[in-house]
């Protein structure tokens, strides 16, 4: 992992999110959501951007003080955040800001099938619970729309155990993100010749993103809550290095692959980036460019799309930048 040295720690507040706990001083608050880029799971508590993001909004400016929480997950995308959003931002819309750093999971999605149909039409409607899981680490026993047996501990090691054993017996294994990064290690290996080059249909991935943006947009208007987006940077290109080209593990067809050239993934991943600006123009929301203003080597990344120490700093500097006169009008207007 390129750029990532020493040790890092990873911890969470009794509220379940990446972040110091909330307290009463806190007069501007702040949820970052998204994925693994969001999550920075290997960067050190105090090295990934939401945190670093909240350093640097204090330091430019004395008003308020700012608490930035971590709500990023691995593997999430849009789809997952309006679930987080309908059952944390409707519920508690204690919220000024929510910054999303979406798009690349949506992307991947729409990549996973072998042909050009919408690969969300390919899956059954998720069921509540089963939506709950994917977001929150842990679903209230308090929840009534959940059977009684379905609240126990046992259930629910029961269905973690069991979505482990029907991978193995297909002949896969489970993704675990584990302490010291030999899944990157194990999946850049798999990563092998002949590539897929050419993109295949992504017209119903992006119908649904477009959908999605505009769903959590709404929701958070209608909470007076300040929607910023944030476009995925990347490392993809089309004449990528062979020193970086290793460090790609991304872009898999299928359940056995292949896999996609990492000149088709830039490609992709430009498209969803183009209509998320594209969306934002369009519905006058908040839209920084990161994936147009960052390098897309290891001065920011150390694998595909996610971020290494001074990629974290760069990012947190570029969002600071771009919402601090956000930050400066809500105070002359608390004053006034």
């Amino acid at each position: 992992m390129p750029g990532i040295e020493g040790e890092s720690r990873f911890f969470i507040n009794s509220g379940g999110l990446r972040a110091d706990e909330v307290s009463f001083k806190n007069t501007y608050k702040i949820l970052t959501v998204g994925g693994s880029t969001t999550e920075c799971l290997y960067l050190d508590q105090e090295e990934a951007w939401p945190y670093r993001l909240q350093t640097k909004l204090n330091e430019l400016q004395q008003c308020h003080h700012v608490w930035v929480a971590n709500a990023g997950k691995s593997g999430m995308n849009t789809r997952d955040h309006r679930v987080l959003f309908k059952w944390m931002v409707n519920r508690n819309p204690d919220f000024d800001m929510i910054i999303i750093l979406a798009g690349v999971n949506d992307f991947m999605g729409g990549l996973y099938v072998d042909s050009d149909q919408d690969p969300e039409q390919l899956k059954p409607p998720l069921d509540r619970e089963t939506a709950l899981s994917r977001v929150f680490a842990q679903v209230s026993k308090y929840n009534n729309d959940i059977p009684a047996y379905k609240k126990t501990g046992l259930w629910r090691l029961y269905k973690k155990v069991r979505g482990v054993y029907r991978r193995m017996r297909a002949g896969g294994r489970a993704a675990v993100l584990d302490n010291v990064g030999q899944y990157y290690v194990d999946a850049r290996k798999k990563r092998k010749r002949p590539y897929i080059n050419e993109l295949p249909s992504l017209e119903g991935s992006l119908k649904k993103y477009i959908i999605n943006l505009k769903d959590l947009l709404e929701i958070g208007r209608k909470n007076s809550i300040r929607i910023v987006f944030l476009t995925q940077p990347f490392m993809w290109d089309a004449a990528l290095p062979d020193h970086l080209e290793q460090l790609i593990w991304m872009g898999k067809a299928g359940p056995d692959g292949p896999y996609y050239a990492t000149s088709v993934l830039a490609s992709g991943m430009k498209i969803f980036n183009q209509a998320l600006l594209d969306f934002c123009k369009e519905e006058g929301a908040d839209c920084i460019d990161l994936a147009g203003s960052l390098p897309q080597d290891t001065s920011v990344l150390y694998d595909d799309v996610h971020f290494n120490e001074q990629g974290a700093e760069m990012v947190a500097d570029k969002i600071a930048a771009g919402i601090y006169k956000t930050i400066s009008r809500h105070c002359e207007i608390k004053k006034n």
